[in-house]
């Protein structure tokens, strides 16, 4: 009995030591973490996490909150996938890989979508690297009323803080005890708030910001500032900086100390992207700090035309020692240890196409914390600097609505929805109108209908017969459908394309760039799509650490579109996004249907021979003028040339490839130019020396059915860009600019008030000239390889390794806008 209680037990020893424990084991360790918590959108509430913000057709970052294993999980073992609907209803995927996590670590995971309407529904996967699902979380929808902004609302972003005195301010409420504002903060109206407190909340790529507006940089948490200081917080910093060079608004508020003021520095100091391309967020330095008596002048530059905020008495500032390109907007007599001098108080620079402001006082504490009728006018100023027309609509009212279907109501046309109409119009394929289609119909129902009936029994009478002429004549009239129609479509892949480069010659030189373009199918097909600036031509080569440029592509989704949603198939599968959004995979076109694109890239230029050579300086005899030359150094002639300088615009002689113009002639007879709000309205400038959009109209193809006319014409896309590109310029008739506000720069052609208020006025040390190459339409392969194409469609593969772009087929047109930022040189 002994022996046999022994051998027992030793089996048990010997199956748990070489079966049951290493069981356990590679359970343990193949167990997959757990997702705890989901959130879409920025933070939005003070009183519930969970609340967020988010836009209809922007981007937003998906929040996953996960719960590693017992024993840990493994790197790229696991993926992320976040699932929704676009404006077309078509059914996108965007993936997201899980790092190595320690056992039972928390990790908060950020993916990315553009929601296409306030009825979408979401979902949340876990899966294997192979695509096996491990977990999900179904059906997860949006609270219309709290957490979907109209398109006309603008959103402030607080990061590093909550910045609770600025709502009130803005919103115009009264001073309440903590947390008893909440509710008031939560209503719904043009301006909208949301906040992140943690470092780890802030989205690691520069688009997870694009819902935003205006971002308040709060640097007063000294745990907050030292997360971001360090090796982790690098892709958070940089995302930030990368939005602000792209067009973003920023406001940096520094404080509240001297010593905390030298992390801050180091924080803004780690901000500019790689070496190649280095440039400071803001060129100022902060060194010490200084004693200011009173805040006089920030009061009268926040309030220039009263009523006046009592001043601040006996305030430490730090001390702002702004650089080359920044402009002092207030600044104040301060005591520098046993001296007075005059001590910058607030800041402001531009970053790429993006606009900063730097403050010498800390925004979320004492002393200005606690003056409710500064920060009233410090805030207004913001609006009135920093908040798009857009925001001046009437609050949007919360509506029940059905999944799938935007009840945002549009009082004026929107910008982008022209700009997709204008995209979408082929004029070399001829439309059907409904008087054609109603008469097809009445002869197909007559054939099937009653002459079948009367051959049938009449003639040759044998009724029984319509079983077989009935799917004949069916089957018949389809095909005879289909041929007229393959003949009046044809069967050629036909693309319009819309580039809009934008050339900052500022150190460092670099060249942001927008593409829009819109694919027309012949057939039924998924498209894979990237785009890819023209280098050597129009930038420079991808560094030698990436295999392509920093390119965003995405299908537009117009944020103004209401009720736009199309049938999708239950059987197709999902698009999805690459990598970092850097292109398209799968995306279903029906057979002869559009579907329109943007993309956003940025590439680095080459200084030895950059696409405009200029050595521009005031006149020293008269700054109201110029002195110096442009040379056009592209590939191709530049059109409809136009130079702007202190609010007005003059008109410029084409620029062939290598031709220079002395802009001096541009002053000869005490010439002034115009207003730049003229420029936008006049019908001339910018336009092609030809009247056609895109491509001429086929005739003999457009006669055989005549094209019915919309019920408004479509807009030329030279007049949309104009308005894109200075839109606050644009008479009381404008579009609304949804979606596209980062792209007016109409703030630099203004005067900069400032205070105390200078002797001469004071401007930006910069021209800004604009033009337009000729118009391309050919075989699309032609036109890719043409000189003046600045970018290039990859179809059916994506950029990057050594992979060769594919030949592009069928027709393509092609329209090129160039906007420059030239810096003037010194008088020295």
């Amino acid at each position: 009995m002994e022996n046999t209680i022994r051998t027992k037990g030793a089996i048990c020893l010997l199956y748990w030591l070489f079966i049951g424990g290493p069981a356990v084991a590679f359970a343990q360790q193949s167990a997959p973490p757990h997702i705890e918590k989901v959130r879409i959108g920025l933070p939005g509430s003070q009183k519930e996490e969970e609340t967020a913000r988010s836009r209809n057709g922007a981007w937003a970052p998906v929040y996953v909150k996960l719960k590693a294993s017992p024993a840990g999980n493994v790197r790229d073992r696991y993926k992320l996938r976040v699932e929704t609907t676009d404006t077309e209803n078509t059914a996108y995927h965007y993936d997201v890989a899980v790092p190595a996590l320690a056992p039972n670590d928390d990790y908060n995971a950020i993916a990315y979508v553009r929601p296409g309407a306030v009825g979408s529904e979401f979902s949340v996967d876990l899966l294997t690297a192979e695509g096996r699902s491990v977990q999900g979380v179904p059906r997860l929808t949006r609270e219309v009323d709290k957490e979907t902004l109209g398109a006309k609302d603008v959103l402030y972003l607080s990061v590093g803080g909550k910045m609770a005195e600025m709502k009130r301010s803005i919103l115009g409420l009264p001073a309440l005890a903590a947390g008893a504002a909440d509710d008031a903060m939560e209503q719904k109206g043009t301006v909208q708030f949301a906040y992140i407190e943690n470092d780890f909340d802030m989205p690691d790529l520069w688009f997870g910001y694009e819902a935003a507006d205006v971002v308040i940089l709060v640097t007063r948490d000294e745990k907050f500032i030292n997360d971001l200081n360090s090796d982790n917080g690098a892709p958070r910093r940089k995302a930030l900086a990368e939005w602000v060079r792209r067009g973003g608004k920023l406001v940096v508020s520094v404080g509240p100390s001297p010593e905390h003021a030298s992390v801050v520095a180091q924080v803004l100091d780690k901000m500019p992207l790689p070496d190649f391309d280095k440039m400071p967020l803001i060129n100022c330095r902060i060194e010490g700090s200084a004693m200011c008596p009173e805040t006089a002048n920030l009061v009268r530059w926040a309030a220039p035309n009263g009523p006046f905020a009592p001043a601040l008495h006996n305030v430490e500032i730090l001390r702002l020692i702004p650089g080359d390109g920044v402009t002092v907007l207030a600044s104040e007599s301060a005591k520098v240890g046993d001296k007075t001098q005059e001590c910058p108080v607030v800041v402001e620079a531009s970053c790429g196409l993006g606009r900063v402001w730097m403050t010498a006082f800390d925004l979320d504490g004492p002393p200005f914390k606690t003056w409710p009728e500064g920060q009233k006018a410090f805030w207004s100023k913001v609006q009135s600097e920093f908040t798009p027309k857009a925001g001046l609509a009437a609050p949007r009212q919360p509506q029940q609505v059905a999944p799938g279907l935007d009840v945002t109501v549009n009082e004026q046309p929107a910008l982008l929805a022209e700009l997709q109409r204008a995209l979408e119009n082929f004029e070399q394929i001829p439309v059907v109108s409904f008087g054609w289609v109603a008469l097809f119909i009445l002869i197909y129902i007559l054939i099937v209908g009653p002459l079948d009936y009367v051959l049938l029994t009449r003639v040759f009478k044998r009724p029984e017969l319509t079983w077989i002429t009935f799917p004949v004549v069916v089957l018949s009239l389809s095909v005879l459908v289909y041929c007229v129609a393959y003949a009046m479509k044809g069967d050629d892949l036909r693309i319009n394309k819309i580039d809009l480069v934008e050339y900052d010659l500022h150190s460092p030189q670099q060249a942001y760039g927008t593409t829009w373009f819109t694919l027309f199918s012949p057939r039924i097909q998924d498209y894979t799509i990237g785009v890819e600036p023209t280098a050597p031509t129009w930038t420079v080569a991808p560094p030698q650490d990436a295999t392509s440029h920093a390119v965003e592509v995405a299908v537009l989704a117009n944020p103004d579109l209401a009720e736009r949603v199309g049938s999708s198939s239950l059987f197709r599968k999902p698009y999805a996004y690459a990598e970092d959004a850097s292109g398209l995979e799968r995306v279903p076109i029906p057979v002869w249907s559009t579907r329109t694109f943007q993309a956003s890239w940025r590439a680095g230029l080459d200084t030895a021979k950059p696409p405009l050579a200029a050595r521009i300086r005031r006149d020293p005899a008269d700054k109201t003028k110029l002195v110096g030359e442009i040379t056009n150094q592209l590939p191709v002639e530049l059109q409809s040339v136009t130079v702007f300088y202190q609010g007005r615009y003059h008109a410029v002689p084409d620029l062939g490839p290598g031709a220079t113009f002395n802009v001096q002639t541009l002053f000869a007879g005490n010439k002034i130019g115009l207003p730049a709000s003229q420029w936008v309205g006049n019908m001339q400038t910018l336009a092609p020396l030809t009247g056609a959009a895109f491509a001429p109209a086929d005739p003999g193809q457009n006669g055989r059915f005549n094209n019915p006319q919309p019920n408004y014409p479509v807009k030329q896309p030279y007049e949309l860009l104009k308005d894109l590109m200075f839109h606050t310029k644009a008479d009381g008739g404008q579009m609304n600019n949804s979606g596209l506000r980062p792209f007016d720069q109409s703030w630099r052609l203004d005067e900069e008030k400032t205070a105390p208020v200078q002797a001469d006025k004071v401007w930006r040390d910069e021209i800004i000239l604009v033009a337009r190459t000729p118009t391309l339409y050919d075989h699309s392969e032609t036109v890719a390889r043409d000189p003046g194409s600045a970018t290039r469609l990859w179809l059916d593969r994506l950029p990057g390794g050594k992979a060769e772009r594919p030949a592009l087929s069928g027709f393509l047109g092609q329209q090129t806008y160039i906007r420059a930022y030239i810096p003037l040189q010194s008088a020295k």
